[in-house]
Formats: structure tokens, C-alpha cells, sequence
């Protein structure tokens, strides 16, 4: 029988996971600029490389993680993967060069790893088929919320403070929460008499073509993220904070979304249709954010904000669905490889082509381009509906 106890304290510590992995993660952009000055970093992709050895180190960790977490329980994994994020945040906070930046965002990116994959594999157990979209959803309110509030408070904190005492802040916040989770976070018990299935999973078509999507929608959704504070500031004109806040407009959105497009899909058959509109957003918001307008980005921030909340419970609720609740962890992981490898070409990948066009218009563009692009594997998905 399920505790519903059990199910209620999961989600809150899930929540309270999820606040703080993605405020760290997403924090980023808004404290590049100011990074970036300090540390003398002169060129775009060089501030995209400490992104990318965040991801470097996420990608290669996740499927382990995943595993993990499906072999034994997600509890241990996730303490240890929030003091993990504590650490490496704040040695971040004390780094003087390029390379510390980089280790120590790779530290934090490891801590990560140890987040989504194990807390949504854990969700993905307690609830059945038609609610699992929206119980995934609602952990987006955990994300959105923890990067729609860093990054409110962040202006204020860099003009007091600096961003040094931005990140020691967020990495006190990740050990509070590791202790959260430890008197809290409980998971369903579960058969595992299927594990063996999972074996198979790195041969199965469906699994390459989800993986193969998501790399690409992964490379597409971090580029705002990345560098749509610093576009709004040098080409359209917004003032420092008001491009900062961008981002809390973003998560706004994301709440509307995860709430709403996930729900929508679990009374559907086939999720793939909810995942088209999810990414047809992404390439739509890019679009509008290249007409250079102030209300034009206002509109693309939120727009864009609709399609983060629903990507990530739509893709990872595909996960048990195709292969079964008790392999959540080791698909989620496997699939979060290839967002991992997404993610790492985007910073400097995007940042590259700003750099050799003189703008990041040419970068919007490229985005809207690799979102279309993210719909042409799941055409090809072979599923029972």
C-alpha cells in the first residue's frame, strides 16, 4: 500500500533538491558578466568553457548516477550529490583564473549529476501513468523556482556583495538541503525482478532517437540561459538588471508549462505530440528574440520559459514509459548523456559563432535551427499507442 506520507515528503525533498541544483546551474548566466570582468576573460567562448566543464562532467556522471540509483536507492545518492554541489560552489567562488573556474563548475557539475536523474527516476514510481507527466511537472516548480529566485535576488547581491558571495551563498544552500534530504527524502518500494531489461536499453532504436533529440533540444535550451542577459544588454538595450531578470521571466513561464503541457500528455497516448509543441516553442522563442525589440525579448523570455517547464517531464516521463518504471533511473541517465554532450557544445559552441559574426543574433538564428532540428528523430520512434 503507498504511504502517502511517504509520496508527500519525496516530493518535497524533491522540490527542495531541484530549487537549489538548478539555481546553481542557471545562476550562471546572470554572474557571467561579472565573471568575466574579473577574471579577465576577453572572448564569449571562454566564459562558455566553464559552462562546459559544468556539463563535461554531468554528461560522463548521469548514467552512472542513474544506475545507481535503480541498482540500490536514489537517498544516498542525492545527500551526497547536494554536498557535493555545496563544495564545488564555493571554491568557485574563490577562484582567480580560468582553470579553477573551470575545475571547480566540473566539481559542481559531478554534484549535479546526482540530481534530476535519481529524484525523477524516484517520482516516476509513485505515480501511475496518468499522473506521472504532472508530478514531473510539478519538480519543474522546484527548478523554475530556484533560478527565478537566484536570479531576482542576484542584481542586488552583485552590486552589495559581488558574485563571489553569490555562489557562497548558493553553496551553503546546497549542503542546508542536503540535510533536508536526508530526513526526508523517502522512496517506493520496487520489484526489480525486470532490471535485467535494462541491459538492452544502449541497443534499443527508441532509446538512441529520444537520446539523439534530446542532445539537440539540450543544445538549444541552454543558450538563453547562456547568453540572453548579455544579448539584451549589447544589442537591444536593456539596463544590467532588467536583462538579469530575464531569467526569473523565464521560470515564470516554466511553472505556466510544467504545469500545463505535461498534464495535457498524460491523456494522450503517444507524448511525442506534447514534446513537438514543447521544442516548436523553443525555435519560435529564438526567433522572436532576433526582431531586437524590448517587449519582442520580454515576450521570448516567457515563451521560451513555457517550453523549459515541459521538456524535461515530458522527456523523462517517456523514460518508464517505454522501458518500465524500475529502469527510470538507467534510461533517464542514459538519455541524460546525450543532454549532457548538448550542453557542453552549446556555450562554446553558440558563443563561437557570436564571436565570428559580431553578434548573437547569428546565435538566435543557429538556436531556432537545432530546435527544429530536435523534431526529426521522434518521427522515426517506433511505440504502441
Amino acid at each position: 500500500m503507498v504511504s502517502h506520507s511517504a509520496r508527500i515528503r519525496a516530493i518535497v525533498s524533491g522540490l527542495a533538491v531541484m530549487f537549489i541544483a538548478y539555481a546553481i546551474r542557471y545562476d550562471f548566466g546572470a554572474l557571467l558578466p561579472s565573471m568575466m570582468e574579473e577574471l579577465k576573460l576577453i572572448e564569449l567562448k571562454l566564459g562558455g568553457l566553464i559552462f562546459t566543464s559544468y556539463f563535461i562532467a554531468y554528461m560522463i556522471f548521469s548514467p552512472i548516477m542513474g544506475s545507481l540509483s535503480d541498482k540500490f536507492t536514489a537517498r544516498p545518492i542525492v545527500i551526497l550529490s547536494c554536498a557535493l554541489m555545496g563544495l564545488g560552489v564555493i571554491m568557485l567562488s574563490t577562484s582567480s583564473n580560468l582553470f579553477e573556474a573551470c575545475l571547480w563548475y566540473g566539481v559542481t557539475g559531478l554534484g549535479a549529476a546526482g540530481t534530476w536523474t535519481p529524484v525523477s527516476a524516484a517520482i516516476q514510481r509513485w505515480f501511475e501513468r496518468k499522473r506521472r507527466g504532472l508530478a514531473l511537472g510539478v519538480m519543474i516548480i522546484g527548478i523554475c523556482s530556484g533560478f527565478g529566485v537566484a536570479t531576482y535576488v542576484t542584481p542586488y547581491l552583485i552590486e552589495n556583495y559581488g558574485w563571489r558571495a553569490c555562489w557562497m551563498l548558493l553553496g551553503l544552500g546546497s549542503f542546508i538541503i542536503a540535510g533536508l534530504t536526508l530526513l526526508l527524502f523517502k522512496e517506493k518500494q520496487r520489484d526489480n525482478a525486470n532490471e535485467t531489461k535494462a541491459r538492452w536499453i544502449y541497443f534499443n532504436k527508441n532509446a538512441w532517437l529520444i537520446g539523439i533529440s534530446y542532445l539537440l533540444i539540450g543544445f538549444a535550451i541552454l543558450v538563453p540561459f547562456t547568453y540572453l542577459p548579455t544579448y539584451s544588454i549589447r544589442e537591444v538595450g536593456m539596463s544590467s538588471d532588467a536583462s538579469i531578470r530575464l531569467i526569473s521571466l523565464i521560470a515564470l513561464g516554466g511553472i505556466v508549462g510544467a504545469l500545463s503541457l505535461p498534464a495535457i500528455s498524460d491523456r494522450m497516448k503517444d507524448r511525442r505530440r506534447m514534446i513537438v509543441v514543447s521544442n516548436s516553442l523553443v525555435a519560435m522563442a529564438s526567433m522572436i528574440a532576433v526582431m531586437k525589440s524590448l517587449s519582442l525579448i520580454v515576450a521570448s523570455a516567457f515563451i521560451f520559459g513555457l517550453a523549459y517547464g515541459a521538456i524535461w517531464p515530458l522527456y523523462g516521463s517517456c523514460a518508464s514509459e517505454y522501458f518500465g518504471e524500475e529502469n527510470a533511473g538507467k534510461v533517464v541517465g542514459f538519455w541524460t548523456f546525450f543532454l549532457g554532450l548538448g550542453s557542453i557544445l552549446s556555450p562554446a559552441i553558440s558563443g563561437a559563432v557570436a564571436d565570428i559574426y559580431g553578434t548573437l543574433t547569428a546565435t538566435l538564428m543557429l538556436n531556432t535551427t537545432v530546435a527544429l532540428i530536435s523534431m526529426i528523430p521522434l518521427i522515426f520512434i517506433k511505440v504502441k499507442v
